[in-house]
């Protein structure tokens, strides 16, 4: 939950959901789905809002993240290959976090964190 957004935590609420439903369906034709739910990634948006400092980016994600940054795009992109793998065959119905130990430390708390980027 993060104060504020209420769209995008109902959002990735409802794909976690599908996830589980369409592998269900889809396991018996040797379909296998799942989920990535990255943490904050460098990304248009974040050089967007942050006026392209990386490193501002990073602090400002740093109290969110147990890595203490931001996530590159190849790390999420990584995860996304090894799940198309064979080594990933019997993965299935699942979300891997890829989000540094965002999830881990909890919800934002009662200030969102995003406008920060812009000052």
């Amino acid at each position: 939950a993060q104060t504020g957004r209420w769209l995008y935590p109902v959002s990735k609420a409802a794909i976690l959901q599908l996830t589980k439903s369409q592998a269900m369906d889809l396991a018996s034709d040797n379909i296998r789905v799942n989920a990535v739910s990255p943490g904050w990634t460098w990304s248009n948006i974040m050089d967007e809002l942050s006026g392209g400092d990386r490193n501002k980016t990073d602090q400002v994600a740093a109290p969110y993240h147990l890595q203490g940054r931001t996530a590159n795009p190849e790390e999420v992109a990584n995860t996304v290959l090894f799940l198309c793998s064979d080594k990933a065959s019997f993965i299935n119905g699942t979300d891997i976090r890829v989000d540094g130990g965002y999830s881990t430390m909890g919800p934002e708390g009662s200030e969102p964190a995003i406008p920060k980027l812009m000052e």
